[in-house]
C-alpha cells in the first residue's frame, strides 16, 4: 500500500510498504525532508555504529548516560520526532511506530513501520439509521 510519511501533519515522502507487521520501504523524499535529513543522517550512522541491539542497550540506560555520547544524543533527537503514516486522503493511519534510516551507501532513505496494533485493513463504515417514521420502514405501516 502507498502512504504518505509526514512529521506533525508535514509530508516529507511517500512510500509503498507491504501488508505485513513490520514493513519497509524506499522513501520518495520530497523537499521538505531535508528539514530532518541531517538528524535521520546523524540518527543512522549511530544505529549502524551500535547495531539495533546495542542502540536498545544504549537506550535503556539511564537518561543522563544517553546524553553523554553522541551516538545517544542522536538517537534520542531522532525518537523525539512524531513521525506518521497518512494514506492518500491524509487520514493518519495507526502504526506501532515509524521511523527512516538512511543506508550510509547513498541509496534513498528506508522507511521502516510496525503495525502490531492494527486490526482491520479497511476502517468500519457505519451505515446510517434507517428513520422508523419513513413509509415502509414502520412493520405497521
Amino acid at each position: 500500500m502507498r502512504y504518505r510519511v509526514a512529521l506533525r501533519g508535514i509530508p516529507l515522502g511517500e512510500v509503498e510498504l507491504p501488508d505485513q507487521e513490520l514493513a519497509t520501504g524506499m522513501l520518495e523524499a520530497l523537499p521538505s525532508f531535508e528539514s530532518i535529513r541531517s538528524v535521520i543522517r546523524d540518527a543512522s550512522r549511530s544505529l549502524l555504529a551500535l547495531g539495533f541491539f546495542g542502540a536498545a542497550a544504549q537506550r535503556s540506560r539511564e537518561d543522563s548516560d544517553l546524553r553523554d555520547d553522541a551516538e545517544g544524543r542522536a538517537l534520542a533527537k531522532v525518537a523525539a520526532l512524531e513521525l506518521e503514516l497518512q494514506d492518500q486522503l491524509g487520514a493518519i493511519i495507526p502504526a506501532t511506530f515509524v521511523n527512516i534510516i538512511e543506508p550510509p551507501d547513498g541509496r534513498s532513505p528506508m522507511v521502516i513501520a510496525r503495525f502490531r496494533d492494527r486490526h482491520a485493513r479497511v476502517a468500519a463504515v457505519r451505515s446510517p439509521r434507517a428513520d422508523p417514521d419513513s413509509a415502509g420502514e414502520r412493520p405497521d405501516a
